[in-house]
């Protein structure tokens, strides 16, 4: 049986469970929802969680309490919550799960993401390459994905344990956290300002707060001319 199985069984006995005690099943959730600092049955302590403000923002958003009060013969409205592991640590050398990532800023502006996992149709490629242009202010079209090559790719541990879009993802912002560093502490210089001062957007870096100046095609030829525009990043 699957874990949407299982949870649809445990999810349906605490509507019951809540109907018959009188108590709103939202509200339920809420005094049971898993909080950062819990511990879980297998001994995983939760370290960053949200959702007792998912649950909170999706009966806000759906207006819960209303419709609920409101009930109409034949249409309902439910809410459930599960936790689903992803990572595996299986790796014979290592104590934990990694994936890494390789990027590189060309002369044009566009982007070259590498990641060493491979694209089986759950869209892998799409959510780095999202991932990449959001954090370096290009656009989507401007970023070119490379995967799942040994030639050139670094290493990542696969596509499976529903994990590339947190660990691989991970990788990627980094990476891209990285190249936009030292494409700022170029632009400053070039732009007389504070690197602070500074935001990408549009495939170019400008001054915030003004779009009149903008900078890329000709700050990147002479960053890659000193070897210091391809990044790295393990996570």
């Amino acid at each position: 049986m699957g874990k949407s199985s299982i949870t649809f069984a445990g999810e349906s006995q605490m509507d019951i469970i809540a109907d018959r005690l009188g108590l709103d099943p939202m509200e339920v959730r809420l005094k049971n929802a898993t909080k950062v600092g819990d511990i879980t049955s297998a001994g995983w302590i939760i370290r960053s969680c949200g959702l007792s403000e998912c649950i909170q923002k999706a009966a806000e958003k759906m207006d819960w309490k209303q419709k609920r009060y409101e009930k109409q013969s034949d249409i309902g409205i439910g809410m459930a919550c599960m936790i689903h592991s992803c990572s595996t640590r299986f790796h014979p050398s290592l104590d934990s799960d990694f994936s890494s990532a390789s990027i590189k800023v060309n002369d044009d502006g566009s982007v070259t993401v590498m990641i060493g996992t491979s694209d089986m149709g759950q869209g892998s490629d799409t959510i780095m390459a999202q991932i990449a242009a959001e954090e370096l202010g290009v656009k989507l079209e401007d970023v070119q994905i490379i995967s799942g090559d040994t030639d050139t790719t670094p290493e990542c541990m696969g596509g499976y344990a529903s994990r590339l879009t947190f660990m691989c993802g991970n990788a990627v912002k980094r990476a891209a956290v990285e190249a936009k560093k030292k494409l700022f502490e170029a632009a400053a210089e070039k732009l007389e300002v504070c690197a602070d001062d500074l935001v990408a957007r549009d495939g170019k870096i400008y001054i915030r707060g003004y779009s009149d100046r903008g900078l890329i095609a000709q700050l990147v030829p002479a960053l890659s001319h000193n070897g210091k525009i391809h990044f790295k990043r393990i996570f």
